[in-house]
Protein backbone atom coordinates (compact mmCIF):
# COMPACT_ATOMS: atom_id res chain seq x y z
CA UNK A 1 0.00 0.00 0.00
CA UNK A 2 1.62 3.22 -1.03
CA UNK A 3 1.83 6.00 1.80
CA UNK A 4 -0.11 9.16 1.30
CA UNK A 5 1.69 12.56 1.37
CA UNK A 6 -0.28 14.14 4.32
CA UNK A 7 1.59 17.30 3.23
CA UNK A 8 0.22 17.40 -0.33
CA UNK A 9 -3.93 18.54 -1.14
CA UNK A 10 -5.81 18.79 -4.62
CA UNK A 11 -6.89 21.95 -5.59
CA UNK A 12 -9.75 22.59 -8.28
CA UNK A 13 -11.83 25.19 -9.84
CA UNK A 14 -14.24 25.41 -12.61
CA UNK A 15 -15.09 29.21 -14.00
CA UNK A 16 -17.29 30.00 -16.63
CA UNK A 17 -16.25 33.68 -18.93
CA UNK A 18 -17.75 35.76 -16.18
CA UNK A 19 -15.40 34.59 -13.83
CA UNK A 20 -18.29 32.53 -12.00
CA UNK A 21 -17.78 28.87 -10.59
CA UNK A 22 -16.92 26.62 -8.06
CA UNK A 23 -13.86 25.69 -6.31
CA UNK A 24 -12.39 23.56 -3.47
CA UNK A 25 -9.67 21.68 -1.97
CA UNK A 26 -9.31 18.24 -0.88
CA UNK A 27 -6.26 15.32 0.29
CA UNK A 28 -7.68 12.75 -2.50
CA UNK A 29 -7.12 13.20 -6.18
CA UNK A 30 -9.86 10.69 -7.57
CA UNK A 31 -12.31 13.44 -5.25
CA UNK A 32 -10.77 16.34 -6.81
CA UNK A 33 -11.40 15.61 -10.43
CA UNK A 34 -15.04 13.86 -9.41
CA UNK A 35 -15.94 17.56 -8.25
CA UNK A 36 -14.16 19.82 -10.86
CA UNK A 37 -16.30 17.45 -13.64
CA UNK A 38 -19.61 18.12 -11.85
CA UNK A 39 -18.85 21.41 -11.34
CA UNK A 40 -18.01 21.91 -15.11
CA UNK A 41 -21.10 19.87 -16.05
CA UNK A 42 -23.54 22.81 -14.20
CA UNK A 43 -21.24 25.50 -16.06
CA UNK A 44 -22.16 26.52 -19.61
CA UNK A 45 -20.19 25.00 -22.76
CA UNK A 46 -16.64 27.23 -22.95
CA UNK A 47 -16.41 27.16 -18.79
CA UNK A 48 -12.45 26.04 -17.77
CA UNK A 49 -11.39 24.09 -15.21
CA UNK A 50 -7.71 23.17 -13.19
CA UNK A 51 -6.38 21.19 -10.77
CA UNK A 52 -3.58 21.73 -8.91
CA UNK A 53 -1.15 20.25 -6.46
CA UNK A 54 -1.09 22.05 -3.26
CA UNK A 55 1.67 21.55 -0.30
CA UNK A 56 1.81 23.17 2.75
CA UNK A 57 5.17 24.37 4.12
CA UNK A 58 5.55 23.78 7.49
CA UNK A 59 8.80 25.22 7.39
CA UNK A 60 7.98 28.88 7.54
CA UNK A 61 6.10 30.96 9.81
CA UNK A 62 3.04 30.95 9.38
CA UNK A 63 2.82 27.69 7.62
CA UNK A 64 1.54 28.69 3.63
CA UNK A 65 0.25 27.02 0.78
CA UNK A 66 2.60 26.45 -1.95
CA UNK A 67 1.24 26.26 -5.39
CA UNK A 68 2.87 23.68 -8.01
CA UNK A 69 2.43 24.25 -11.70
CA UNK A 70 -1.57 22.47 -12.68
CA UNK A 71 -1.82 19.09 -13.10
CA UNK A 72 -4.75 19.43 -15.34
CA UNK A 73 -6.81 21.90 -17.44
CA UNK A 74 -10.19 21.22 -18.59
CA UNK A 75 -12.34 22.89 -20.58
CA UNK A 76 -15.95 22.37 -21.66
CA UNK A 77 -17.03 21.63 -24.95
CA UNK A 78 -20.10 21.97 -26.73
CA UNK A 79 -21.52 18.45 -27.41
CA UNK A 80 -24.91 17.20 -26.61
CA UNK A 81 -25.23 18.78 -23.07
CA UNK A 82 -23.19 15.78 -21.14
Amino acid sequence: MQQRDTNAFYSWRAYNRRGRGQCGITGHPERAVTLLFAALKELAPDAVGSLDVVRLDRHVWPPSYRYAPNLMLFRRGTFSGD
